[in-house]
């Protein structure tokens, strides 16, 4: 890693997952001596913690002496490439799915309604409405669809994607999925 100098400030990022706390720096220096705090630096050797900013300070041959803001930062956590998928074991108008995302798995059951069958199913805040359809379709259990949303949506969250106020599964209410 290289820092990056601009005047009597010093910045550089490290890999998210890095020890800032005991980072040991490189350097070079025409001056006589380096040091943190009154502890002389030796390059390549001493470490310091960097969770906030260091200050070194140079000093000259004839005493004088200047003082640089070391400041480092963290890359944000990495974007995980997951890998989702679903399995399924059908039952005659039932089928058991277990649904994979990021390392996750959630079993639940799904419906099958044909052309001729009409199925009502509920909606809204709470399932506080309800629908009916007169369709072919394979149809999830609501509480289940809406935790498998509601764990999505935390995942999302948690890895800086977006944030909403909350990740309860009635937050979005089917109306919304």
């Amino acid at each position: 890693m290289t820092g990056i100098i601009s005047g009597t400030s010093i910045s550089a990022t490290v890999p998210y997952g890095t020890d800032v706390t005991s980072l040991v720096a490189t350097f070079e220096t025409t001056g006589d001596s380096v040091s943190v705090d009154g502890n002389v630096q030796s390059s390549g050797e001493s470490a310091n913690d960097f969770t906030s900013p260091v200050v070194y300070t140079v000093t000259a041959e004839d005493g004088g002496s200047s003082e640089y803001t070391v400041t480092v930062s963290i890359t944000g956590p990495p974007v995980e490439e997951s890998s989702a998928f679903a399995s399924a074991n059908t039952i005659g108008d039932q089928a058991i799915v277990t649904l994979n995302v990021a390392g996750s798995s959630q079993d639940f059951v799904m419906v099958y309604a044909n052309n001729h069958s009409t199925i009502t199913f509920p909606t809204g805040l709470d399932d506080s409405g309800s629908a009916t359809l007169s369709t072919q379709f394979w149809m999830g259990e609501t509480e289940v669809v809406n935790s498998v949303v509601a764990e999505v949506l935390q995942w999302a969250c948690d890895n800086g994607k977006f944030c909403t106020n909350s990740a309860d599964p009635n937050y979005l209410g089917t109306d919304y999925l």
